[in-house]
This record gives structure tokens, sequence and C-alpha cells, in this order.
């Protein structure tokens, strides 16, 4: 792959990790105010336990971003590239189970 193509295929990536990282976290936040689900992560359940939504979402945004940044700046060696692939397959896996989360839910309202 030219090198051009690789650093835009990882950049998407990255940012999607980001974008579906605000998701996941909204969502989230939605269902467990609903009282329609839990945060399965420990480290997330506490934070909002013990720091309310503002406190999870900040949580949340930083430690994902940190790891991303930290991955994109690395990016040249295989194994961060590997790092970002893999994040972003995980964070498309959460946003499609939320999705279709929202549609189960939806359906049972009406």
């Amino acid at each position: 792959m030219p090198p051009h193509i690789y650093e835009r295929a990882l950049l998407i990536a990255t940012t999607a990790v980001i974008t579906l990282n605000l998701f996941d976290a909204s969502v989230t936040l939605m269902l467990i105010e609903g009282n329609l689900a839990t945060e399965a992560n420990p480290l997330m359940a506490t934070a909002i336990l013990d720091w309310g939504a503002v406190g999870f979402m900040i949580t949340k945004i930083l430690l994902v971003s940190l790891g991303m940044f930290v991955l994109w700046n690395r990016r040249e060696r295989r194994l961060a590239a590997l790092g970002i692939a893999c994040t972003a397959a995980v964070y498309v896996g959460i946003g499609l189970y939320h999705i279709k989360s929202i549609g189960i839910l939806a359906r049972s309202v009406v």
C-alpha cells in the first residue's frame, strides 16, 4: 500500500475511534439514565457513580483520546498501526451494537 494511502487509512480509523467513542458515551449515558443498561467497564462504572455524567464523559473522552494520541504518534510502528486498526474495529462493533439496541428499544416503545 502506498504510504499516503496507509497514512490516510490510519487517520480515518483514528477519527472513527474518537467519533464512535463519543457516540458510545452518549448512548451509554442515555441508557443508564433510563435504567435500561449498566456500564460494563468497571473503571467507567466507577466514574459515573463517583463523578456523575459529566465526570463520566470527561474521563471516557480523555482516556480514549490519550490512547489514540499515543498510538497516532507511534503509527509508523506496526504494533501501533495494528492497535489503531483493532481499536477502530472494536468501536465499530460497539457502535453497531448500540444502533441495534436503539432499534430494539424504539420498536418496544411504539
